[in-house]
């Protein structure tokens, strides 16, 4: 993933954040190891490359203060001072397009999965997600959809906490992919209300306990079938949740 190689004590230490040099290996080995990935496979199948949002970036990293608590520490910074945490963002942003651009035109990647983060039911306000968090995640976006128009939003909900999905209905990709189960919102569902200017993505739950992880291939089966019998008549792709 993106390297932070900072320590952040204070919410202004956010603006020591620059761009990675080109050189960098977070670029040169990505993009070494999709091309070989891709020579390898040949026309096997589309490979895409994993993205997280900025947000995500700067509250999973080992940068604060021993003892805090990440997510705290970084809702309590955009209230601080949103100028600088937004500084370090978009350059994130600004990097992964950088990247995005590498990877598809010399890795070989059809698009970018991009998983968003941070508009987790009670974290940030809707006007603190829009004003701070949002900027950086449409730029990063639109960045990567100037370089392919097969890109997949993946609206994450790995913790189990569901996620203010009304935050991204708008958000541009070609494919949008969410947690069925942890939203409860099924894939018919999403269809219609992300609408048609995109294709849906899931619809396999793949926690513990459903049969995609721990049914047997009958369970598996039937899974599938009701999922084909949910969509029938609506184009979306077959796959997991989140």
């Amino acid at each position: 993933g993106y390297p932070l190689r900072y320590h952040i004590s204070c919410a202004d230490d956010w603006n020591k954040v620059e761009h990675l040099d080109a050189s960098d290996p977070f670029f040169t080995d990505s993009v070494a190891r999709c091309k070989a990935i891709n020579d390898a496979i040949g026309e096997e199948c589309f490979t895409y490359y994993n993205f997280f949002s900025p947000i995500n970036i700067i509250r999973e990293r080992d940068i604060f203060d021993a003892g805090v608590n990440n997510y705290n520490t970084v809702a309590e910074h955009i209230r601080q001072n949103p100028t600088a945490v937004k500084h370090a963002m978009t350059v994130i942003a600004e990097d992964h397009v950088r990247l995005a651009k590498k990877i598809i035109e010399t890795g070989g990647c059809l698009g970018i999965y991009q998983s968003l983060q941070g508009a987790e039911l009670g974290w940030l306000s809707r006007e603190e997600y829009e004003s701070t968090v949002k900027p950086a995640d449409l730029l990063q976006l639109y960045g990567i959809n100037s370089v392919s128009k097969y890109n997949i939003i993946h609206m994450c909900s790995w913790a189990g906490t569901p996620n203010h999905l009304d935050y991204w209905k708008e958000y541009p990709a070609a494919v949008k992919n969410w947690g069925t189960g942890v939203e409860k919102l099924s894939l018919s569902e999403g269809s219609k209300f992300f609408g048609k200017d995109c294709l849906v993505l899931g619809g396999l739950d793949n926690r513990a306990g459903h049969p995609l992880v721990s049914g047997s291939k009958a369970d598996i089966r039937a899974e599938i079938k009701r999922v084909l019998e949910e969509m029938k008549g609506t184009p979306f792709i077959l796959g997991a949740d989140c």
